[in-house]
C-alpha cells in the first residue's frame, strides 16, 4: 500500500505546481499539459510496476517467461498453437529471443507499453491531466498495471487507439481489435459496443441497451452456461467452477462507477447542446460498464467483473470535464469534494495491497 500511497502524493505535489491548460473552440476543446509532467507521472507507476517480483499474478508471469522457449520459429509456431494467448506468446518468446532473457525487462516492456497510451490519451483528453491521474489511481484502476496485466495490456492498447472511434475508422478499429484479442480474447467486446457508443447519451437506443443487461440479471445461469461454452478456452475456463462460492462485484465499487453517471444524466440537456463527440462516447462507455458492473454483482466478479476495464478509462476523462465545462457553477467544490470521496474509496478498498521487490523487499 506504501508503493500506491506514494503515487497518489507525487500526483498531488505536482498539482501544486502544474496545470492543463485549455483552448476552447466552441464545442470543441484543445489541452495541453507539459510532456515533463506527463512522462513523470506515469514513469512513476510504471518504475514500480516494472521492478515488482510479486503482486497476486505476477509469479505465474514471471514463471511462464522463464519457461518459454526461445528461438524464432518457435515464436511463429505459437501463432498457430491452440490456446487463448498466442499472440502474448509470440511476442513473449519473440523478445526473450532478440532482446533478453530477464523477466525484468518484459515486465518493464509490458508496463511501458500500458502506461503510455493511457498516458497520452489523458494528455491529449482530459481538460484537467494531473486529476484523471488522480482518479486513476485512488479508482483503483492502477492495480491493474500489477495484476492482470495482459487484459489490462490490450485494454489500455484500445484506448490509445480511441482516436479510431471518434473518426469512425471502422475497419482499422476492427483489425486492431482482432489483433489484440489474440493476446486476450475478451477484448471482442469492442466490437458490438463500437457500433453502439455513437449514439446520443440517454437516449432510447442506449437506454434500451443498458435495459437489456439489467434484465439480462434475471436470466444469468441459461447466460452463464452460455459463457462457460464461449469462454471454455479463455483465461476464465479455470475459474468458471469457482462461480458457487464467488461473491461477485463489491456495492461499493458500482457504486463509485455510477457517479459520473449520474452527473451526466442530471444535466444531459446541456450536454446534448454542447454535443461534444468524444464527451458522448465517454458517457456512453461509462454507462455500458456500469451495467456490466451490476450484472458482476450478482454473478462473478473474476469474469463479469473483470470486463468493464475496457470502458473505465473513458470515465476519467469525463469526470474532469463535466466539472470544467457542465457543472461549472459548482466547479472547485466538485473537485474537491469527488476527490476526497475518492480517497476515502481508495483506502476503503487497498486495505489488502502489498508490494514486493527485490530493491525494496515485502511491503505494505
Amino acid at each position: 500500500m506504501l508503493i500506491f500511497n506514494s503515487m497518489i502524493l507525487l500526483i498531488l505535489l505536482l498539482m501544486c505546481v502544474s496545470h492543463t491548460q485549455v483552448v476552447n473552440y466552441g464545442i470543441s476543446y484543445k489541452v495541453y499539459t507539459s510532456k515533463t509532467v506527463a512522462y513523470f507521472t506515469m514513469g512513476y507507476i510504471v518504475f514500480w510496476a516494472s521492478l515488482r517480483i510479486q503482486f497476486v499474478d505476477t509469479a505465474a508471469y514471471i514463471s511462464g517467461f522463464n519457461e518459454a522457449e526461445t528461438g524464432i520459429d518457435k515464436a511463429i509456431q505459437a501463432l498457430f498453437q491452440e490456446g487463448k494467448q498466442k499472440g502474448f506468446d509470440f511476442l513473449q518468446i519473440l523478445f526473450k529471443t532478440l532482446f533478453s532473457e530477464s523477466y525484468h525487462w518484459w515486465l518493464t516492456l509490458i508496463a511501458v507499453a500500458t502506461g503510455v497510451p493511457i498516458m497520452m490519451t489523458f494528455r491529449k483528453y482530459s481538460v484537467n491531466y494531473l486529476y484523471s491521474m488522480y482518479l486513476f489511481v485512488t479508482s483503483m484502476i492502477v492495480v491493474w498495471m500489477f495484476n492482470g496485466i495482459r487484459q489490462f495490456l490490450v485494454a489500455a492498447i484500445m484506448f490509445g487507439l480511441c482516436d479510431l472511434i471518434i473518426k469512425r475508422k471502422t475497419i482499422l478499429f476492427i483489425v486492431a481489435v482482432l489483433l489484440c484479442s489474440t493476446v486476450h480474447t475478451t477484448i471482442l467486446i469492442m466490437l458490438p459496443i463500437y457500433f453502439i457508443v455513437f449514439e446520443t447519451p440517454f437516449k432510447r437506443k442506449m437506454m434500451l441497451f443498458v435495459l437489456l443487461i439489467l434484465m439480462s440479471v434475471f436470466a444469468i445461469s441459461p447466460l452463464l452456461e452460455a459463457m462457460e461454452t464461449v469462454l471454455h478456452n479463455t483465461a476464465y475456463a479455470s475459474n468458471l467452477e469457482q462461480f458457487a462460492e464467488d461473491d461477485g462485484v463489491h456495492p461499493l465499487r458500482v457504486l463509485f462507477k455510477a457517479i459520473p453517471i449520474v452527473f451526466a444524466f442530471i444535466r444531459r440537456e446541456k450536454i446534448e447542446k454542447i454535443n461534444n463527440q468524444f464527451i458522448n462516447i465517454c458517457i456512453n462507455m461509462s454507462t455500458i460498464s456500469v451495467g456490466i458492473y451490476v450484472i458482476g454483482i450478482f454473478t462473478s466478479g473474476i469474469m463479469i467483473g473483470r470486463l468493464p476495464v475496457y470502458f473505465d478509462l473513458y470515465s476519467l476523462i469525463l469526470i474532469p470535464y463535466l466539472f470544467s465545462y457542465v457543472y461549472t457553477d459548482m466547479k472547485k467544490q466538485l473537485y474537491w469534494g469527488l476527490g476526497l470521496l475518492y480517497l476515502l474509496f481508495y483506502f476503503l478498498m487497498s486495505g489488502g495491497l502489498y508490494y514486493n521487490s527485490e530493491l525494496t523487499g515485502f511491503i505494505k
